[in-house]
């Protein structure tokens, strides 16, 4: 009997030290999260706690500030890239340099990084600008233009194999495209509008609709529903769900109320259980994304953008 507790115990002591060493100079602290199913044994998972550090860009249409900060997208070494959907530009923030750097006019709604590119979403097609000089490459739609039918672009996201992921809210689908927009790879037929795109891991897509106020995990070459979260705020359901980002692990959720200043972020498994809330009280959030190293989060907060670390 003694053998057979220890043979349960040491894989489960494992998987606690192995979550421990992957956050080494963080504080988390592991917590058990319920099955929410009767046949759902629940899960240990390692909670981390969050602050603000940091606030880029005021409120206004000058260098460096926003007047409707929508998506947002992280690249090397330490650049957010912000999409500004009332001033019609897409803003660059250097956070080393102290610098900024500005694409206009663009009508972006979302934006992704490559290593050498700058991704962005119009209504109908999708923009590339080099990251380096900021020139514009080219354009592509996701309907060849004998097509007669409806788009309307929004979320956009990179997998791991430089491929561009596009969701269309009109047709509701999700367009694999190869890394040069030259090709497509498939069409994801989703159930939601894609708003806001993540990719988690190989397989998966975590996508947002921002009026139904749900995100879906989505699997496989016919979209087939994973997991299915609706986020509630003072235990209400949110009005509204909007950016999404994931460490492969979890999937963090920009979502709000009618009132402003009432944003959240929080942080669920990918079984939709709760974990975290990992940010509270913002403005108007939208897009979210992990910074390089993913160890901070940057959230596109209507007029500027706040960055939140692990403590």
């Amino acid at each position: 009997m003694m053998q057979q507790i220890e043979d349960y115990q040491k894989p489960v002591i494992d998987c606690i030290k192995s979550l421990w060493q992957n956050r080494r100079g963080q504080n988390p602290r592991p917590r058990f999260v319920p099955g929410d199913t009767p046949g759902d044994l629940g899960a240990l998972v390692m909670e981390d706690t969050w602050e603000q550090c940091e606030t880029i860009g005021t409120q206004g249409t000058g260098r460096g500030q926003f007047e409707g900060a929508r998506g947002i997208a992280a690249a090397d070494p330490d650049i957010i890239a912000v999409t500004d959907r009332r001033n019609k530009r897409l803003l660059i923030y250097d956070r080393r340099e102290k610098s900024w750097q500005t694409i206009d006019p663009v009508k972006a709604n979302e934006v992704a990084a490559t290593p050498d590119r700058w991704i962005v979403s119009e209504p109908r097609v999708i923009k590339v600008y080099n990251r380096n000089d900021l020139a514009f490459i080219g354009d592509f739609p996701t309907v060849q233009p004998e097509v007669e039918t409806q788009v309307k672009l929004f979320g956009v996201a990179i997998k791991g194999n430089g491929n561009i992921l596009v969701g269309d809210c009109e047709g509701k689908v999700v367009t694999e495209i190869t890394h040069d927009g030259m090709h497509e790879v498939s069409r994801i037929p989703v159930k939601i509008k894609p708003h806001f795109l993540a990719v988690i891991g190989n397989a998966w897509i975590a996508v947002s609709d921002w009026k139904e106020a749900v995100v879906h995990i989505v699997g496989g070459s016919d979209g087939h529903i994973v997991t299915t979260i609706r986020p509630r705020i003072n235990d209400q359901p949110v009005h509204s769900c909007r950016g999404v980002c994931s460490d492969g692990l979890s999937v963090y959720i920009a979502a709000s109320t009618v009132r402003l200043a009432s944003g959240h972020i929080h942080q669920y498994d990918l079984r939709g259980r709760f974990i975290t809330c990992v940010a509270k009280n913002l403005h108007d959030p939208y897009g979210i994304t992990f910074t390089v190293g993913g160890h901070q989060l940057a959230v596109a907060d209507l007029h500027d953008v706040k960055i939140y670390r692990k403590k």
